[in-house]
Order: C-alpha cells, then structure tokens, then sequence
C-alpha cells in the first residue's frame, strides 16, 4: 500500500510556520540580551520605549505594503485565471505535461478567461504575506532615522546652494531616501512579477512595434504600477539633489563645480522627465477604465506611444544619470 501524498499546502504552510519559528527564536535571544543590559544600567523603560517603536514601526510598514500587495493581487485574480498560470509555469520548467490547447497565432494575444476564476491560490498569499514582513522587518530596523524625522530641530545654518536648514540633511533627508529606497524596490519588485504572471497567462504579450499590447485590463494593470515606478524614481532624482552637498567622491567634501552646474541640472531634468512619463502613463490607463465601464473599449489594448518611449527615455535617463557621474580632472 503506497504511502498518500502530502498536500502542498500542508506542506508549505509547515514550512513557513518553521521558518517564523526560527528567526522568532534569534529575535527573541536579541532582545533578551539587550534587556539584561538595558536592566543592568537602569535604562530599562528606554528599552521597552525602543521595543515598543520598533513593533509600532514593523506593523505600520505590514499593514502599508500588506494593503498594496493585497490590491495587486486581488486585482490580477480577477483578470487572469491561476490555473492557466500554473500550468504555463509548470510546462517552462518541465513540472507539467504540455496542454493540447494550441497557441494563439502570432499577432493576436488571447484574452484571460475570467468565467469562475477564484481568488488567489495559497501559495501567491503566503508570498505575499512574507513580502511584506521582509520589508516591514527592514523599515522596523531603521527606527533611529524615523526618530530622528519626528523629532527634527533647525540647525541655525543654510546651505549656500539650496537656501535650506543644515536640519533638514541631519534629520530629515536620510528618512525621505528611506522611504522613496523601500518603496522603489518593493513596487520594481511587484512590477516584474505582474508581467511575468500576465505573460505566462496570455494575456500581455511584447511587441516590437507597438512595446507592450493585450487584453485593456492587464495592460491598464501593469501600466498603474509602471507609473507609480517612474513616479517614485523621479522623486529619487530630486532627493539626489541634495545628496550632492554630501559628496565625498571628489577632491573636496560637498558639492563642486561639477555638481552645482551639471549634475543638479541634469538631475532636475531626469526627475521632470520621470515624472511626465509616469503621468503619461497614468492618465490614458485611467482613461481606458472609464471607456472599458462605458463599453468602448475592445478585445485588445496596446500602448505603442507610452511604454515604447517610456522604455528608451528611462533607459537615457539612466545612463545620463551614470555619464553625469563621471569626474573630469581638474574639474573642480
């Protein structure tokens, strides 16, 4: 009699359980020895004060990136179906036989079948949910930056470049490029993983001629989150201006003549051109859902201007970023 199977959920749900077991022992070990020194010099309520911050800060951040993660991926279930998926990935890595459904010709790109699709399937939540605990854990460590944003104070002094307080670099800068940093990865991250799930089920496909084209609702999908990306890189290129008084890749520390009259400019630039392409991908996405809710829109979508030019400016945006780096001798 041949041992049953073990269900995969089980399975999963064993090894997720295991794993929180694991790191909750060490972070219970570090916060023991940090009470018995915190106990052994007096300063037991800052202790408690820091635990207290850091649990606040760790499930403000899960509850944040949870929501995102949880809209994302209510809407990609209700425009794909996670059987297709499933077996599409599994035909790619040879864990399924292949489907006798033949391929769409070329040209025309198959609308996900969207009759009784369920929600997501327990494997695309339990990685969600670690997800957004890997990121709230690392927003969580970072408590003195937020402290130090709460608690900011004028310095007295400006800078001769920007006009603004010596404060503002000390105490509030390092928590803006906290945020923008944290929020860049995590949306370049759901970003890729919508484009591979909506490729895998058919239902976006490139073009060489037009970029990216499908069905309206999962290019109006991946084209929101593409926005909020060049969105926040563009508010990363005007953080980066101020980053430049605290250059200490030169000669001198701070800003040089390289900086004030080519880099800032520059940088201003890449954030402005950012910003139109995120907005240029926004509005006609938003455009497509109220035709698509007054029953205009068609069987297919493709977006030839927005995501072709956004593809080469933010690849020149990015390598005008890295020419602009460059230090010329004798420059400063």
């Amino acid at each position: 009699m041949s041992p049953k199977p073990i269900n995969r959920r089980i399975l999963t749900t064993g090894l997720l359980a295991g794993l929180v077991a694991v790191i909750g022992v060490f972070w219970l070990l570090g916060w023991l020895s940090d009470f018995l020194w915190f106990q052994a010099i007096g300063y037991t309520s800052v202790f408690w004060t820091l635990r207290l911050l850091k649990l606040c800060l760790f499930l403000a951040g899960f509850a944040l990136i949870s929501t995102y993660l949880w809209a994302n991926l209510r809407v990609l279930s209700s425009r794909v179906n996670w059987a297709d998926i499933t077996r599409a990935i599994g035909r790619r890595f040879g864990s399924a036989p292949p489907s006798r459904s033949q391929p769409p010709p070329p040209g025309n790109v198959a609308a996900p079948r969207l009759e009784g699709v369920a929600g997501a399937p327990f494997a695309a939540k339990a990685v969600a949910i670690v997800l957004a605990g890997v990121f709230a854990f690392a927003l969580a460590g970072h408590w003195d930056l937020v402290l130090r944003y709460w608690w900011s104070q004028p310095y007295g002094m400006t800078d001769p470049v920007y006009g603004r307080d010596i404060g503002f670099y000390l105490f509030r800068l390092p928590f803006l490029e906290l945020v923008q940093n944290t929020l860049l990865a995590l949306v370049t991250m759901v970003t890729g993983l919508l484009a591979w799930l909506y490729v895998e089920a058919n239902a976006l496909r490139p073009s060489r001629h037009t970029g990216i084209e499908g069905h309206p609702r999962a290019v109006a999908h991946l084209a929101l989150n593409v926005a909020a990306l060049l969105l926040l890189t563009g508010w990363g290129y005007w953080l980066d201006r101020f980053a430049l008084l605290l250059s200490d890749s030169g000669a001198v520390f701070g800003a040089g003549y390289a900086e004030v009259t080519v880099e800032r400019p520059a940088l201003w630039l890449m954030a402005a051109a950012a910003a139109a392409l995120g907005f240029a991908l926004l509005f006609p996405a938003v455009r497509r859902r109220h035709q698509r809710s007054a029953g205009r829109a068609g069987p297919e979508s493709s977006v030839p201007a927005d995501c072709y030019w956004a593809r080469i400016s933010y690849g020149s945006a990015l390598d005008s970023h890295a020419v602009s780096e460059r230090r010329l001798p004798g420059a400063r």
